[in-house]
């Protein structure tokens, strides 16, 4: 397990092994969608919601490979987005208080990067390191 959020109506958004999965009080689990599958050499790691509500979580090889890090958007409907990749251990996700930025460190890399961000849409937009 990477990364845990509730739910407004109850229950848990969960990053865990090849994708997102939901768990509700009864201790159901439900898949929501599996974007790593197929992959056995990557997992999902931390995450966090938007002041939307949607759950971004990445991925990150089993042997910290670089590069082979994914950073996934869970969108309110259940369609999940494959939104940056290159990464080599997604960590740290937060958003500026006033919602058009968000940041991202990378473990691996040992960076914090700032990248454009739509309140609105949610897409993300030009990316620099800062620390």
């Amino acid at each position: 397990m990477g990364a845990v959020a509730p739910t407004v109506d109850g229950g848990y958004v969960v990053s865990a092994g090849y994708g997102f999965l939901f768990l509700d009080g009864s201790a159901r689990v439900v898949e929501l969608a599996q974007p790593e599958a197929g992959r056995g050499h990557v997992r999902m790691n931390d995450g966090a919601c938007d002041p939307q509500g949607c759950f971004w979580a990445g991925t990150m090889a089993h042997d910290e490979t670089p590069g082979e890090g994914v950073l996934y958007r869970l969108e309110l409907d259940g369609t999940c987005t494959r939104v940056l990749t290159g990464l080599t251990i997604s960590n740290g996700i937060g958003w500026s208080t006033d919602g058009t930025a968000m940041y991202l460190s990378d473990s691996g890399t040992a960076t914090i990067d700032v990248l454009e961000f739509d309140p609105v849409s949610g897409d993300i937009g030009a990316r620099r390191t800062i620390v």
